[in-house]
């Protein structure tokens, strides 16, 4: 019996959890996983070890999962979702409890009552997603973001469920400047411990501060949001993270980030050479951020790359399910760059 479990630089045939970034080359260790989980499959009895329950929807009963979290991040991503896993020949009830400009901590049961609500049925998973850039703000991850996560990671608040932290994408890109700032809500339930940019220091402008050099364009901002959401993950014990924004970047063609950016966002960790995530690996077919920033496409490619999460499983061959919107050929490069960067055994979040 051959089992592989751990390898030196990380990723391997068995995971699913929140890890360090890699000692060493990640080209190099790319064909080492390859050939060990190779060899594991090959050997007569050998085992791979899945800790995560089986999803062959025993009995015929639909797999329910639940998204939580920010309205704009998460608008049409339950029906795309439950589109793909129908055309894989998967039950899948998603549902939503969302709301608009809001944290994930104001989006907590104890606060928020469509949550509460919701969490009182049965779900095999709860998917979370913060609103865009408050990973990227220390404080903001200190008081919003991680309390949060540890919240939804309590049993008493999730019950059986799995829980899958998702790593945004960037808040916009193509369409004009990105914000200066963190947007503002006086006053709002959503935001009880402050307002976010009151957390950057000095005052967050166009070139003052290193939260702005992180965040201007969007593989910068792609970057700081993997970084400062795989930070709080890890302190909060997350296991399983499903990376959009990383998919994000290779669907349109763009499989690293600047170096001045990158320097901008490290700089603010104790730890200054950040997660081994780039260069992504590389798709054939590419989509432009239009397509990205529109509710279908933007959906279709976060439902895939959860697909793959979920399921340790390609979405590829789900483009034959009809989306509003979305022609067939954009479809096939969204669940392309969702399988090469959701399954890539090398990368933080891998399966």
């Amino acid at each position: 019996k051959a089992t592989v479990s751990v390898l030196n630089c990380k990723g391997g045939c068995t995971g699913g959890r929140v890890r360090s970034p890699p000692p060493c080359s990640r080209t190099t260790m790319r064909a080492v996983v390859a050939l060990a989980c190779l060899l594991a499959a090959s050997t007569p009895g050998a085992v791979a070890s899945h800790r995560h329950r089986n999803h062959k929807n025993p009995g015929g009963a639909p797999l329910r999962v639940l998204f939580i979290g920010e309205k704009k991040a998460l608008d049409g991503v339950p029906e795309a979702f439950e589109l793909l896993a129908a055309a894989k020949q998967r039950k899948v009830v998603a549902e939503a409890a969302v709301a608009a400009a809001c944290s994930l901590y104001g989006m907590q049961p104890a606060i928020n009552t469509v949550t509460r609500a919701q969490l009182r049925h049965r779900w095999d998973y709860l998917v979370l997603h913060d609103e865009f850039l408050i990973g990227t703000v220390p404080l903001a991850r200190k008081v919003y973001l991680r309390p949060a996560l540890t919240a939804f990671l309590n049993p008493a608040v999730r019950g059986n469920a799995e829980v899958i932290v998702a790593l945004p994408p960037p808040e916009r890109g193509g369409r004009g400047a990105f914000h200066t700032c963190p947007d503002t809500h006086p006053g709002s339930t959503c935001y009880g411990k402050g307002d976010v940019p009151a957390f950057i220091t000095p005052a967050c402008n166009e070139y003052a501060t290193p939260w702005y050099a992180g965040t201007k364009t969007a593989d910068c901002q792609a970057y700081a949001q993997l970084r400062g959401t795989l930070t709080a993950a890890e302190e909060a014990h997350a296991q399983r993270l499903t990376p959009w924004g990383m998919a994000w970047q290779a669907a349109q063609g763009e499989y690293g980030v600047g170096k001045d950016c990158k320097w901008a966002v490290d700089s603010q960790y104790v730890d200054k050479a950040g997660p081994g995530v780039y260069p992504l690996p590389k798709v054939n077919a590419t989509v432009s951020s239009n397509v990205l920033y529109d509710t279908p496409g933007g959906a279709y490619l976060k439902a895939a790359t959860l697909y793959a999460t979920m399921f340790n499983e390609t979405p590829v061959g789900a483009d034959a399910a009809k989306s509003k919107g979305l022609a067939r050929g954009t479809r096939a490069a969204l669940l392309r760059a969702a399988e090469v960067v959701a399954l890539d055994r090398l990368a933080p979040w891998a399966p």
